[in-house]
């Protein structure tokens, strides 16, 4: 049986304006239904013994809930708002990198060791919006079918 994901209940698309409210809306409808799961699935992994990497990055369980029930609907609203770019397969790559720098920054900012300098941080933010926004975002292109 091959593996299946499953998709957001499809809903009527809005119009292809840059920034249009419609749009944001739909990106905040859209990121919450993909927080809903990675929120669930936090907290099973923090349940069958994922504090202990918290504990060992000096993170609380509530940052990790803030960061996923907070940040990927504001990936939403950012992919919303700029989602006419995502026509092409190079746009969508480049709205994926755009949306993805909120997220790794305060995800750099919650667990990464100060030690490291700002320098170095910085390199580690922009390299996983790049790479995970880059591929998140055809990949998303290619389940909307854009």
């Amino acid at each position: 049986m091959p593996l299946q994901i499953a998709l957001p209940p499809q809903r009527e698309e809005p119009p292809a304006t840059l920034w249009g409210w419609a749009n944001v809306r739909w990106g905040l409808h859209e990121g919450w239904w993909f927080a809903r799961r990675y929120l669930v699935y936090g907290i099973v992994l923090m349940i069958l013994g994922g504090s202990a990497m918290l504990k060992r990055n000096h993170m609380a369980a509530l940052g990790v809930v803030a960061l996923y029930g907070l940040g990927i609907p504001s990936i939403g609203a950012i992919v919303g708002a700029l989602r006419p770019l995502c026509r092409t397969s190079l746009g969508a790559a480049f709205v994926g990198m755009i949306a993805m720098l909120p997220i790794t920054t305060l995800t750099v900012i919650l667990v990464a060791p100060r030690s490291l300098g700002v320098g170095l941080l910085v390199g580690i933010t922009l390299g996983f919006a790049i790479v995970y926004g880059g591929v998140g975002g055809l990949y998303l292109r290619g389940v909307y079918n854009r």
